[in-house]
C-alpha cells in the first residue's frame, strides 16, 4: 500500500531566512523549531508557503523549493509495530529527511 501524504496546513509552520544563509522552520502553535537548513548564500527574501511547498530565494542566484509533507501511513506501510508518532513528530522527521538530501 502506498503511504498517504498530507501537507501541513499553511498556518502550521513559520519559516525564517537569515543573512547567514540559514533557514529556520518553526511550529506556529508553540514556536518549537522543527528544522534548520544551511543554504549556500545569504537569504534576504521572505519564505513563501504555496500549498505544501516552501519557496525561498538565495543570493547564490537560485530559488529553493522544499516539499513539506507527512507520511501518515509510513510506519504501517513499513510494517513497524510501535506507538504512532504525533503529527508534529512526523513533520519534524519529514523535514529532517528532506534537509538531509
Amino acid at each position: 500500500p502506498r503511504a498517504a501524504r498530507r501537507a501541513p496546513h499553511a498556518s502550521a509552520v513559520v519559516a525564517v531566512g537569515a543573512a547567514d544563509g540559514s533557514l529556520h522552520v518553526f511550529g506556529a502553535p508553540d514556536g518549537r523549531r522543527l528544522a534548520q537548513l544551511q543554504l549556500p548564500g545569504p537569504l534576504f527574501s521572505s519564505a513563501v508557503l504555496v500549498e505544501s511547498r516552501l519557496l525561498i530565494g538565495c543570493r547564490d542566484d537560485h530559488l529553493y523549493c522544499l516539499q513539506l509533507f507527512v507520511a501518515a501511513e509510513k510506519d504501517q506501510a513499513e510494517g513497524r509495530a510501535h506507538d504512532r508518532p504525533s503529527d508534529q513528530e512526523r513533520r519534524l522527521a519529514a523535514l529532517r529527511r528532506l534537509l538531509q538530501r
